[in-house]
């Protein structure tokens, strides 16, 4: 495949991942505004804000496996297209049924994308170049959500929560747009035959696994401890918010 059009390819699934993670990172510094604005109390807002994990979590389990069973293109632009219409109910709405069908839809459409990424980057490049463009993927979606993090005082002030997700809404849009533009409709040539179950088994007896995510939640873990990736004191410092609000939305 022509190297150009593997870029392109790849820029269309890195967009999307990059816009979903400025996503999760302002609905945290969004949150009280949402809350007030559509009076919640700390409960409702709670479901609000965990179930987009749910959704995103159970949805993540089976997107790779329909990222090799289906076209990829298929999948990353409807999930996108879903994405979208998550973010503008998360705008429009002022009620508690809405905001958790929103954050729901958005789980679901933010399922695929660091999935995604990572299958364009297996998949269209050569296998040496795989481990630099999977971090060169990371590297760039946290990179752009610091960025927002440092200006989201300024971000507060400039633009509503409403505002913020109709323009996230509309770069999900156009990165579905992309997506259906250039990413080729079919990734693989090989389907596989067994059944999801038997992949998942087949992994779990592998012993390099369980190293692997042992070694992956003992390094994720003392970050989460001690480098405050989620920024609950820094909330609670500079925006004034109490501890039990700012842990529900991070």
């Amino acid at each position: 495949m022509n190297k150009t059009n593997s870029l392109k390819e790849w820029l269309a699934a890195q967009l999307f991942f990059m816009v979903s993670i400025v996503s999760s990172v302002m609905f945290g510094v969004y949150g009280p505004d949402i809350s007030l604005a559509s009076h919640l109390n700390p409960e409702q807002f709670s479901f609000v804000a965990g179930v987009f994990f749910v959704c995103f979590a159970v949805c993540q389990f089976y997107a790779g496996r329909l990222l090799v069973s289906f076209s990829p293109k298929l999948i990353l632009a409807t999930t996108a297209f879903i994405a979208t219409l998550g973010s503008v109910l998360i705008a429009i709405g002022t009620s508690f049924p809405l905001l958790l069908l929103g954050r729901g839809l958005l789980g679901v459409g933010l399922s695929t994308t660091y999935v995604g990424v990572l299958f364009m980057a297996q998949t269209k490049f050569p296998a040496s170049d795989f481990p630099i463009m999977s971090s060169l993927s990371q590297c760039l979606a946290n990179f752009l959500g610091a960025i927002f993090v440092f200006f989201a005082a300024y971000i507060l002030i400039f633009s509503t929560y409403k505002a913020f997700f109709i323009g996230l809404a509309g770069a999900y849009a156009i990165s579905a747009v992309l997506i259906l533009w250039l990413v080729s409709h079919q990734t693989t040539t090989e389907k596989s035959q067994s059944s999801l179950w038997e992949d998942v088994r087949i992994i779990v007896k592998n012993p390099q696994i369980w190293l692997a995510v042992i070694y992956f939640a003992g390094v994720f873990g003392s970050v989460l401890s001690f480098s405050n990736i989620y920024s609950i004191s820094y909330q609670t410092l500079a925006f004034g918010r109490s501890i039990g609000h700012v842990v529900p939305i991070t």
